[in-house]
């Protein structure tokens, strides 16, 4: 049994501040990539998965594990500000655990994903998605700090090209 988080939707709900108890559900297979991350689909897409130059449009929350270690602190959500994120995938403007989390998405799906505990951990945090709160960004830094997994529910909405090759932004 693995302990984790209340459901995405019901995530929505609370307010930014609350930290969730992790009730007992058993969750699907993780797929564990070569670089450590533990993916678990919640629900497949349907379509192709984003190619790299494409722009990806995805909402996500972020975890921070709790220094009890029992439960999860959301420290941002695209779903509180009511935007999704769009970004060109595999431009390195964004962490590269959400980058390659996505790679293997298809539109509509959700996944979690673990980035592990390891102090010579190679993702950098230090690119978009950023929390737009300063106190959010605090919150994610030191979990990097202290070598805590950050946890990130992802739900890719749409992949598509980009029509007017806009360059790499973010």
């Amino acid at each position: 049994m693995i302990r984790v988080a209340m459901p995405l939707l019901l995530q929505r709900l609370l307010p930014p501040s609350r930290t969730v108890a992790a009730p007992d559900i058993t969750l699907p297979t993780a797929l564990t990539t070569p670089s450590g991350l533990k993916c678990f689909d919640f629900r497949t897409g349907e379509g192709a998965s984003p190619a790299f130059g494409q722009l990806v449009r995805f909402h996500y929350v972020g975890y921070t594990v709790t220094d009890e270690q029992d439960s999860l602190k959301v420290f941002d959500s695209t779903y509180w500000r009511k935007q999704p994120y769009l970004t060109k995938h595999g431009n390195g403007f964004t962490v590269q655990a959400i980058e390659e989390a996505l790679h293997t998405m298809q539109p509509g799906g959700r996944r979690r994903v673990i980035v592990p505990a390891l102090p010579a951990f190679t993702y950098t945090f230090d690119k978009g998605p950023l929390p737009p709160a300063s106190n959010s960004r605090k919150q994610l830094f030191a979990a990097v700090e202290k070598s805590s997994p950050i946890v990130f529910d992802l739900e890719l909405l749409s992949a598509f090209d980009d029509k007017f090759d806009r360059g790499d932004y973010d």
